[in-house]
C-alpha cells in the first residue's frame, strides 16, 4: 500500500499540478478560478484532488505518447536485447542471459532470443521481472518505473502547455489581443518537454538493464543444479 501510494502521488499528482499551474501562470485569471484567492487547508484539499484528476488524464496522454515515443526509439529498452536494433547490455552480460534466461525460467530449450516474438519476449520480461522481484532485489525496479511515469507526464503536460500557449499566441497575433506572457514561453515549454522525454528514456534504459543484471545473478533453479 505505501509504494503504492507514493507511486500514485508521483506519477498521477505531480503532472496534474504541472498542467494547472501552467494554466494559472500563463492565464491569471483561470489561475484565480483554479487556486483562489488565499492559501488553506480546503483549499490545498481541493487542488490535490483536482491535481489527482488532470494527473489521470494528463497520464492517458502520456501513454499514447508513450507509444509513439518507443516506436520512434526501435522500441521500450527491454525490447532492445531481443531485437539488437539498439546497444542496452556490454556483450559478456548479453551472453550471460541468453545463456542464462530458459533454465532460469524453467523454460524448455529452444532458440535464442532473437527468435521469439514480440508478444512472447513481453511474456518473458513479465516472468522475469517476477522472479528478480519475488527474489527481494526489484526495489530499484520500482524506483525507476515511478521516475519513468513522472517523467512521462511532465513530458505529456508540456506538449499539453506548448500547444495551449502556442495557440495563444497564434490567436492573439491573429486578433491583435495582449498576451498575458511573453511569445517566448511556448519555445520554452517545448524545451522543458524535450528534456522531460530525455529522462523518460533515460529511466527506461535505467530500468532495463536493472531488470536484466538482477536476473543474471539470481541463482539457478534448484531442479537445473
Amino acid at each position: 500500500m505505501k509504494d503504492f501510494s507514493i507511486g500514485e502521488f508521483i506519477s498521477f499528482i505531480v503532472p496534474g499540478s504541472a498542467v494547472i499551474l501552467g494554466f494559472s501562470l500563463t492565464s491569471p485569471g483561470l489561475g484565480k478560478a483554479l487556486l483562489g484567492e488565499g492559501i488553506s487547508i480546503g483549499a490545498a484539499g481541493t487542488f490535490i484532488l483536482l491535481a489527482y484528476i488532470v494527473g489521470h488524464m494528463t497520464q492517458a496522454v502520456g501513454e499514447v505518447i508513450g507509444v509513439f515515443w518507443w516506436k520512434l526509439r526501435k522500441g521500450f529498452p527491454t525490447d532492445w536485447v531481443r531485437t539488437r536494433r539498439l546497444t542496452l547490455l556490454p556483450k559478456t552480460q548479453m551472453d550471460a542471459l541468453e545463456a542464462q534466461w530458459r533454465s532460469k525460467l524453467g523454460l524448455q530449450e529452444g532458440g535464442s532470443l532473437q527468435d521469439l516474438s514480440n508478444n512472447d519476449w513481453h511474456s518473458i520480461i513479465q516472468q522475469m521481472y517476477a522472479a528478480v522481484v519475488s527474489s527481494g532485489v526489484g526495489h530499484r525496479l520500482g524506483v525507476f518505473t515511478r521516475s519513468l511515469l513522472v517523467n512521462r507526464g511532465l513530458a505529456a503536460a508540456g506538449l499539453i502547455l506548448t500547444a495551449y500557449t502556442a495557440g495563444v499566441v497564434i490567436i492573439g497575433v491573429v486578433s491583435g489581443i495582449p498576451l498575458k506572457f511573453s511569445y517566448e514561453v511556448p519555445w520554452f515549454m517545448l524545451a522543458a518537454t524535450m528534456l522531460f522525454f530525455v529522462r523518460m528514456e533515460q529511466f527506461g534504459k535505467r530500468y532495463a538493464r536493472e531488470l536484466f543484471v538482477q536476473f543474471i545473478q539470481l541463482p539457478e533453479r534448484e531442479e537445473d543444479k
